[in-house]
């Protein structure tokens, strides 16, 4: 699992990497508005992916045993469906574009409608790779494609393509992706058409289809909803104050994520409990969520300085904002593959059904009032749906909430030792930095080593997953912890 949990994390950096590049690229290259016309075509095409894969692939990662029926019935499924919503919107896409009174939105759709059909042919060879856990082919094809996606984009607006440039990348990445998945396991017997087994695909899809629709839409709702009450301009400022905050998510979380659910659901055949894992996970991923997102609450300005460019320096607040009010999410990654494992599928839909409508009509009330209302309805929005996700997890995995909180108390210290360096940071500069470049470039060294220094102090257990103490010690040099002299050997000497 830990080797896993490596391949997918180097997947997940380098395409995280790939893709801040690229945005902080298409930022100086492309205007806000510009910028939102994607946003707004993005989420509506995350919202039908979730559609079209109906829990194809969870369905083949979760299930006992796969057979040429079973995995010729999940393509057959996700195929017909890809030609169905593929088609959908683009016919579509003229509505949708007359409905934003955005005309630009029109083309992109059309391109994005044309890359949705590589899905079908990429998605179910990607779960085998999952349910394998050959997360080393998994990181080899995602990178590269996109790697891929950020060179097109890239050239293809530098060639006056404009903003249908990085619709036209996504395109071309997907296609990248498929052929390297096809190269690297030329199983062509999954790509059968047949609907043999399609009452168990259809009874766990719905559902797990259903839950990903709802979340999703709730994920894309304030871009949706600011796109047509305060303009596309102000879509640009929330997505991108979005990605940042969602950093350490779409950087640990969506790494360990494909790792969690096939090792939950392996455990749960051989009949082992998941208490100490789901208290473990929260644990680690509060030791690193925690401090990332203080720290970037009070160096938003710089960071949004150095990633966009002066421009969007209407995004900082946004950012400071959300940041704070994430700090409760840290628990969310692992609800789904928590109640998936422990066949509880149909309590993900329930969950979704009792939490998000509140948050929904709270959305779309402060998006009446402004931005930073939008963004500061999350510090209702984010308590309410780890509340529920916790209640909803803790019937299927018993543990306390004492035991919960204690997993996090090591954390919580860390976070705050790591949050001393830019907060000395801020008082020093006046809550101004001229020099975003140079700022970082000092600030950020001096929060990785506080938060080293905090795991050291606390002996928290993620220091068993990056080396142990030990041998962050001998990294060190010995310069925080003085080195024990080993006994003298027994027994006679040598001559």
């Amino acid at each position: 699992m830990r080797r896993s949990i490596v391949f997918a994390f180097i997947a997940r950096y380098s395409i995280n990497a790939i893709n801040l590049l690229m945005a902080a690229i298409l930022a100086r290259l492309l205007h806000p508005d510009e910028i939102g016309v994607l946003a707004i075509c993005a989420a509506i095409f995350m919202i039908t992916e979730a559609l079209r894969d109906f829990g194809v692939s969870v369905y083949l990662i979760q299930a006992r045993e796969i057979t040429p029926a079973g995995a010729g019935t999940a393509f057959t499924v996700m195929l017909i469906l890809s030609l169905g919503l593929a088609g959908a919107a683009y016919v579509s896409a003229a509505p949708i574009a007359a409905f934003y009174l955005e005309p630009r939105l029109e083309p992109v759709l059309h391109i994005a409608a044309l890359g949705f059909l590589v899905g079908p042919f990429l998605s179910p060879s990607l779960a085998l790779l999952r349910r394998d856990m050959a997360f080393d082919a998994i990181a080899a094809i995602t990178v590269a494609g996109a790697a891929v996606n950020l060179v097109a984009a890239v050239v293809l607006v530098l060639g006056g393509a404009g903003y249908m440039g990085p619709a036209w990348g996504t395109v071309i990445g997907g296609l990248a992706s498929t052929a390297l998945a096809l190269l690297y396991r030329p199983q062509l017997w999954i790509f059968r058409l047949t609907l043999k087994d399609w009452r168990s695909v259809v009874s766990f899809g719905s559902c797990s289809s259903a839950t990903a629709i709802l979340n999703l839409f709730y994920m894309m709702l304030p871009q949706l909803a600011l796109g047509r009450i305060l303009g596309f301009e102000a879509v640009g400022l929330y997505s991108r104050a979005t990605m940042l905050c969602q950093m350490t998510e779409r950087t640990i979380a969506s790494a360990i994520e494909p790792v969690v659910l096939p090792a939950f659901a392996a455990e749960v055949r051989k009949g082992n409990s998941l208490k100490q894992a789901y208290l473990r996970g929260l644990s680690y991923m509060s030791a690193v969520q925690w401090p990332f997102l203080l720290c970037l609450a009070l160096l938003a300005d710089p960071a949004v300085q150095v990633l966009f460019g002066p421009q969007w320096s209407g995004v900082a607040p946004l950012v400071s904002i959300m940041a704070l009010a994430s700090l409760a999410l840290f628990p969310a990654f692992m609800t789904y593959p928590a109640l998936v494992s422990v066949h509880r599928v149909k309590d993900t839909l329930i969950l979704s059904l009792v939490v998000l409508p509140p948050c929904i009509a709270i959305i779309i009330g402060s998006s009446f009032l402004g931005l930073s209302w939008v963004a500061a309805s999350l510090f209702l929005t984010a308590p309410l749906q780890i509340w529920a996700s916790l209640t909803f997890v803790r019937r299927s995995i018993p543990f306390s909430w004492r035991e919960a909180a204690a997993a996090c108390r090591s954390s919580a210290l860390v976070a705050l030792a790591t949050a001393a360096v830019p907060l000395v940071a801020v008082m020093i500069e006046g809550f101004r930095f001229d020099h975003p470049f140079i700022a970082m470039a000092i600030i950020v060294p001096g929060m990785a080593a506080a938060w080293v220094g905090g795991l050291l102090a606390t002996d928290h257990p993620l220091l068993s997953e990056i080396g142990g103490r030990e041998r962050i010690r001998s990294w060190l040099g010995g310069a925080l912890t003085p080195r024990r002299r080993r006994p003298p050997r027994a027994g006679p000497a040598r001559p």
